[in-house]
């Protein structure tokens, strides 16, 4: 999947230009948006909510994803854990290892966004390279990308066999973040075109190691609001990015504008400081433990069994109950009180037999209702035998 980035860049290099110089940059533009719009259309048609309904999956595809756990039968597109849908995916924001992923994707795309659009401008007003020979120079960036990509998979996978899955995590994104940093170092402590580029590709392959490090940490953190993390990720990256020209600029005119070396290396400089913080905060919080079944034990202590497990009720559900069982309770203690008042206190023997009725009457309720467990939890504390009966009735 990460192979579309490279992919995506060098179709961008080789074809834009040419359509500039033939119909402007204009109607370059105005093609590549049409070239977007299309893809979406055909990702539409041809899209699916799960591999269990994607009609094109052949039978030996499907049957690899459902041994990796990946997909479901096709017959049983129920959800894997249906107490995980309830708890609430705003639940993984409170785990520190959520925040190591978020945090990683942050440090990640500033450092891409500032060594994929700010290295040409490096290149022209630096180096006083001609635009053709710097976009050269970007291509073979993304081919060593490329190909630092289907390496990087497989040798993560055979070093997962000889080492813990999270220590391949820790060592690939450290070697992402910290390689992309000393390359931009290496470039800007050189004058020499071929040593600049070589560095520059250097840095542009490193980053395709993230994709044994966090990348990966979205699906083994969650199965069931993997989605929905990636998504908060990618928001918080997305502003990262945004702040990339904001904070380049800035560093530029500090130290003396684009056309200084000086003020190159103090740009590199800030892109490794990104990296260096990356990397700790990556690796410090990092964990390959699914945590779905952690947030649904924290959702249990909170809310009981019988309404939150298989089969029950949710959480806004449980409010409710509690509210209606709590106005219940009320209705047969003032009815309880009202029968005394009328018929006198009851003997000891008579208090005995409503006491046998109502926990009868209880037993059964709670075999074939959840919310009766919840009426009981509701009044239990009233140590009132005619309200929990009338309640109960």
């Amino acid at each position: 999947v990460d192979l579309g980035n490279p992919l995506g860049a060098i179709a961008a290099l080789s074809v834009l230009p040419v359509l500039a110089g033939l119909w402007g940059w204009r109607g370059a533009l105005a093609l590549a948006g049409a070239a977007c719009l299309g893809f979406a259309a055909v990702w539409q048609a041809l899209g699916s909510s799960g591999p269990e309904r994607c009609w094109y999956l052949s039978a030996m595809e499907a049957q690899e994803l459902r041994t990796i756990g990946v997909a479901m039968g096709v017959a049983d597109p129920v959800p894997i854990a249906k107490t995980a849908t309830k708890v609430g995916a705003w639940r993984l924001l409170t785990i520190p290892a959520s925040w190591g992923v978020l945090l990683a994707n942050v440090a990640f795309n500033f450092q891409r966004y500032f060594t994929y659009t700010w290295i040409t401008t490096y290149y022209t007003d630096a180096l006083l390279m001609p635009m053709e020979q710097a976009a050269m120079c970007m291509l073979w960036s993304n081919i060593a990308d490329i190909a630092f990509t289907i390496s990087t998979g497989r040798a993560a996978d055979e070093l997962a066999q000889k080492v813990s899955v999270v220590s391949v995590r820790r060592l690939f994104s450290s070697l992402g973040f910290l390689g992309t940093g000393v390359g931009l170092l290496l470039a800007g402590m050189s004058r020499n075109y071929l040593v600049i580029t070589i560095s520059v590709i250097f840095s542009c392959g490193m980053q395709a190691c993230h994709v044994a490090g966090f990348k990966s940490s979205y699906i083994e953190l969650s199965r069931e609001h993997a989605g929905t993390l990636a998504g908060i990720g990618n928001t918080l990256a997305s502003v990262s990015a945004f702040a990339v020209p904001l904070v380049g600029a800035s560093v530029l005119e500090a130290h003396g504008g684009s056309n200084e070396v000086s003020a190159w290396r103090a740009v590199f400089s800030l892109v490794f400081l990104a990296a260096a913080v990356g990397t700790v905060l990556y690796a410090a919080l990092v964990t390959t433990d699914t945590v779905d079944e952690r947030l649904e034990r924290q959702a249990m202590r909170q809310c009981p069994t019988l309404l939150c497990g298989p089969g029950g009720l949710g959480v806004s559900e449980h409010h409710h109950c509690s509210v209606a069982s709590s106005s219940l309770a009320a209705a047969g203690s003032a009815l309880a009180r009202s029968t005394k008042r009328q018929y006198g206190p009851q003997s000891e023997r008579q208090r005995r037999r409503i006491k046998g009725v109502m926990f009868g009457a209880l037993a059964l309720a709670l075999l074939n209702s959840p919310i009766s467990h919840d009426v009981f939890v509701g009044i239990g504390a009233s140590q009132e035998p005619y309200a929990l009966a009338m309640a109960l009735l």
